[in-house]
């Protein structure tokens, strides 16, 4: 298990995902999910969104958050084996 943390400065709408090496999302962790200010976190199982197990590798966790007027985003590389 991977514990992924971000803090939201602003209420916005939130998307997660990890990607693989290549750049292909293999789960979608939070989906246009509306969150207030403060700390956010989730925990990637390292399966992937059909629930197998993904292969070892370097994989980029990418939080996504909108408010009105602005988009930002984060990226975050973690090794998984």
């Amino acid at each position: 298990v991977s514990t992924q943390s971000v803090k939201v400065t602003h209420e916005a709408t939130i998307t997660w995902v990890i990607e693989d090496e290549t750049g292909t999302v293999v789960r979608h962790g939070i989906a246009g999910q509306v969150v207030a200010a403060g700390p956010l976190g989730w925990d990637w199982d390292g399966l992937d969104d059909a629930g197998a197990p993904v292969a070892d590798g370097t994989y980029t966790s990418i939080v996504t958050a909108t408010t009105e007027g602005s988009c930002n985003r984060a990226n975050a590389r973690s090794r998984h084996a």
